[in-house]
């Protein structure tokens, strides 16, 4: 069907929910939404869905503006109002592409990787553990490809041999929301990864050649270095009387205090913690380095207020 009604749309969108494991209450959600859309359009006499349509569709009916930067939560842009935006989100989607984009990093773990591609990708992954890859970095890498080979599957491609420009220039156009740096980060997971097959003998040609050129926009820059009266803005935004702002005044203490990635802070445990010799002691997560760090003042007193307050 080349041009399907909003209802038919729709309902392709709720079959492929069904198949990718969605609870059946959020499909009976999307259902509702997809029935008060079709009535929007029928009262305004358009039968085939366009983003225009699903934006106007959002302001009239909810109260909603998806391109509105939402730096606060307000009534209107809770959680209640993800699901009608998801919703037209995914007929784009279908509409694009025949399929849906995997948002959630659950929903893509619990997909196996297809059968017909199963030899290379595990193939991939003993080479990313005996190159000595940190955990979380081949963990990344593997879902990146992950997402890529269940969009072939899903096309019909069938083997690795059966891989070609076209399907993979598709794939790599269901992405087209994503920030350039981060497209060009999967281009060079896919380019590694490709060479491996080739090298491997899982393929008989350098699939590398046929993967698109994507610049990164560079114009944009996040500061090396902050100023001080930016980061003492951050810490006294925070609200230390609640739990919560405990838990991320901390987080950002020993973010900004240390230089720390966020992996590392995520991933510290109490046994880090070494008070009585006033230090940390952590294993880097993308270096594997040894680091230790003077426990400062400041940064300790937030950890304690965060045990002993924060922890529900």
């Amino acid at each position: 069907m080349d041009n399907p009604t909003i209802r038919d749309l729709g309902n392709s969108v709720l079959t492929e929910l069904k198949r990718l494991g969605y609870a059946d209450t959020t499909i009976e959600y999307y259902r509702r939404v997809y029935g008060k859309l079709s009535r929007y359009a029928a009262e305004h006499q358009v039968l085939h869905f366009s983003v225009d349509l699903g934006e106007q569709w959002l302001k009239d009916s909810f109260g909603i503006d998806p391109g509105r930067i939402v730096t606060e939560v307000t009534d209107s842009y809770k959680r209640t109002s993800y699901y009608p935006i998801r919703a037209c989100q995914c007929l784009t989607e279908w509409q694009l592409h025949g399929c849906l984009a995997l948002k959630k990093p659950g929903k893509l773990a619990s997909r196996p990787v297809p059968e017909q591609f199963g030899g290379g990708y595990e193939s991939y992954a003993t080479l990313c553990r005996e190159a000595d890859y940190s955990e979380r970095g081949t963990y990344t890498r593997l879902n990146r490809l992950k997402r890529m080979l269940l969009f072939f599957d899903e096309h019909g491609v069938g083997s690795y041999e059966a891989i070609t420009g076209k399907s993979i220039s598709a794939f790599f156009a269901t992405q087209i929301e994503l920030e350039s740096r981060t497209v060009v980060t999967m281009l060079t997971s896919c380019r590694v990864f490709f060479r491996h097959l080739y090298r491997a003998g899982f393929t008989t040609e350098d699939l590398t050649q046929k993967l698109p050129a994507v610049k990164a926009n560079r114009q944009f820059r996040l500061p090396k270095v902050w100023r001080r009266d930016d980061v003492v803005t951050v810490w006294n935004s925070i609200d230390r009387g609640s739990p919560v702002g405990k838990r991320d005044y901390a987080i950002l203490m020993l973010i900004t205090r240390y230089g720390l990635r966020s992996a590392d802070v995520k991933t510290m445990k109490l046994s880090d913690l070494r008070w009585s010799e006033k230090a940390i002691e952590i294993v880097q997560n993308k270096s594997r380095n040894g680091l230790r760090l003077p426990l400062l003042h400041d940064v300790g007193w937030a950890i304690i207020d965060y045990l002993q307050n924060g922890r529900l």
